[in-house]
């Protein structure tokens, strides 16, 4: 799915729109195959695929969070990526202790709880791709803060609290 407004599609989206392209051209065996990634063994031709086309040169310590990713993303191909990771969270009601867990996660801890709350997220139509992207494959510590600050931002946000709409 490439958009007018992005020229360049980031390895996310790259990444979204090849896995929405297998769901409508009706490739269920291929999505299947993706949805029951080993993280640790990914031995799908389908996930391959997915790293030539969309993020050729994935350095081999990032397959990992990479199939995480494309896993997550393949449970559902539908839902909605364009929305910030905070925001998804705070419309779906995910609790605040939920979202503290996943803040405060480091290491393969915060692998698992992007995890969990992909899983919580497709259920409901949303994938924040490019913020799950960088949960999953990203290492550097100011870049995964940075993150953190905008999912606090836009989860916490003022106007959200006045509406108490992240209270669950």
């Amino acid at each position: 799915m490439r958009t007018e407004t992005e020229p360049h599609p980031s390895p996310a989206m790259k990444t979204v729109g090849r896995i929405q392209a297998l769901a409508q051209a009706g490739q269920t065996g291929a999505l299947s195959a993706l949805r029951r990634l080993d993280p640790e063994r990914p031995a799908a031709p389908e996930f391959y695929h997915c790293v030539a086309a969309c993020v050729p040169e994935l350095p081999s310590e990032r397959i990992p969070g990479y199939a995480m990713f494309v896993r997550a993303m393949a449970r559902q191909p539908d839902a909605d990526p364009k929305i910030l990771l905070g925001e998804a969270l705070r419309r779906t009601g995910i609790s605040e202790t939920r979202v503290r867990r996943l803040l405060a996660a480091r290491g393969e801890q915060r692998r698992r709880q992007a995890d969990l709350v992909a899983r919580r997220l497709c259920k409901d139509g949303l994938f924040p791709a490019r913020d799950l992207y960088a949960f999953f494959t990203t290492d550097d510590d100011a870049a995964l803060d940075s993150l953190r600050i905008r999912i606090a931002r836009s989860y916490w946000s003022p106007s959200n609290e006045a509406d108490g709409d992240n209270t669950a």
